[in-house]
């Protein structure tokens, strides 16, 4: 029995310490001084979609991009904006960098488009890191009636 409680004790201990471990990184929020930096496996860019009666468009923040590292895919509504963002610094021997907060790697973005577009007439534009894609939407069908005669 008291080697149960003593075991108890130690767990109690281990989960008191991790507590406030927890407590110490979270209570410097991300991106403050000496706070943490989570980055995925994979950046998601900023993005924006709006839309007008005739047209969607996505904007998404993608600085240090070339035009032609960046692929698009569209499949029905959903559409996939992926690419790499390279890391262009020249490297010297001796240069100690004291921030690093600049990512690099792989970026993907995917956003379910909310209506059918025309994907012959899809525009992209990229100025200043702002890619923006405009999607035209496909005309809507008006509803066909059939009537049927059982005889």
């Amino acid at each position: 029995m008291a080697q149960r409680s003593r075991m108890s004790s130690e767990f109690e201990h281990v989960a008191e310490h991790l507590e406030q471990m927890w407590d110490q990184l979270v209570s410097r929020g991300p991106g403050l001084p000496g706070g943490p930096r989570f980055v995925p496996a994979v950046i998601e860019p900023p993005t924006d979609i709006y839309q007008t009666d005739g047209e969607i468009v996505v904007l998404m923040e993608v600085a240090g991009m070339r035009d032609q590292e960046v692929e698009i895919q569209l499949d029905g509504r959903s559409m996939t904006v992926r690419g790499e963002k390279r890391d262009r610094r020249s490297h010297h021997p001796g240069r100690v960098y004291n921030t690093v907060e600049i990512h690099y790697g792989p970026f993907q973005r995917a956003v379910l488009l909310p209506a059918d577009v025309d994907t012959e007439s899809v525009t992209v534009q990229y100025d200043d890191g702002l890619l923006q894609i405009t999607l035209p939407k496909r005309a809507v069908q008006p509803e066909r009636r059939v009537r049927i005669t059982v005889r």
